[in-house]
């Protein structure tokens, strides 16, 4: 009961800090610092999946199968039974200065089925110039398991913006382990500085 009564509680929290916040159109022009918030409620909001095809199948797909925030998630499933692979969302954000060092700090959260102590997969995040193509683009930003459940991972960056002032972020997962696995991210929140 404690338990649920807590997760009620950030639950309802975390609901009035996202009511307060302005709406951002990230595909306009906008000024810094900036912040946004996606919970996937309604729609996948211009992040599009990718991978750096070493998986042998991967999908990431809007769910209700579970949500940290709301009724929605997004479900990331990857076949790394080649013992490689990374997948990720990602989308652009728009009308930041051209050619600007930028600071961004990526929050979210992760669930894992289960809490374990060995093959933990990389969970990891992206920004910079241009879309990420490939593992070595991206920074990790903690493990997979680490608790059994909905835990938060996130990472300060310093990124460069493009000539026309474009700045790609992607958040995802890296197979370590020749199994498939399932997890479900929530409650993306991007600050840029």
């Amino acid at each position: 009961m404690v338990k649920r009564r807590s997760a009620l509680l950030v639950t309802v929290s975390m609901a009035a800090v996202l009511a307060a916040l302005p709406a951002v159109d990230v595909n306009a022009s906008v000024t810094v610092p900036l912040r946004y918030v996606q919970s996937f409620e309604t729609d996948m909001d211009s992040w599009t999946p990718a991978s750096d095809h070493r998986e042998r199948a991967f999908r990431i797909n809007r769910s209700t199968a579970m949500a940290y925030h709301g009724a929605t998630s997004l479900e990331y499933f990857l076949d790394g039974r080649n013992d490689d692979g990374t997948i990720w969302v990602q989308r652009p954000i728009k009308g930041l200065p051209p050619r600007t060092a930028v600071s961004v700090l990526a929050t979210f959260w992760l669930h894992s089925p289960t809490k374990s102590d060995t093959n933990n997969w990389p969970v990891v995040s992206y920004a910079g110039a241009s879309p990420p193509s490939a593992e070595s683009d991206f920074v990790i930003v903690g493990l997979t398991d680490r608790v059994a459940g909905w835990a938060p991972y996130g990472k300060r960056v310093v990124a460069n913006t493009d000539q026309f002032g474009n700045l790609w972020l992607a958040i995802g997962i890296g197979a370590t382990w020749e199994v498939a696995r399932t997890y479900h991210l929530d409650l993306f929140n991007i600050r840029v500085e």
